[in-house]
């Protein structure tokens, strides 16, 4: 197989995201021999692409919120009317 250029890069970023673990395996190794050696753009793109995948990422947007909170939230909600 040939060297991996920067659009097949990209391309397969944009498709799995930064990181490699969920590219095709067959891909893994040749993304992270490139992106070693890639170019200031191509590492900034990296690095945008893998902030963004934590910032979308279930752990970092689902905060544990104490129940205690929860309740006082729900509690001053108002009541929704129902047929009115």
């Amino acid at each position: 197989m040939t060297g991996m250029t920067r659009n097949e890069f990209l391309d397969l970023m944009a498709s799995y995201g930064a990181d490699f673990s969920r590219w095709p395996e067959t891909r893994r190794h040749e993304a992270e021999r490139f992106l070693a050696k890639a170019d200031e753009a191509t590492r900034h793109a990296y690095e945008a692409e893998n902030a963004f995948d934590d910032f979308i990422s279930a752990e970092m947007n689902d905060p544990v919120v104490p129940i205690r909170l929860e309740e006082q939230i729900l509690g001053t909600a108002p009541i929704a009317m129902i047929g009115r």
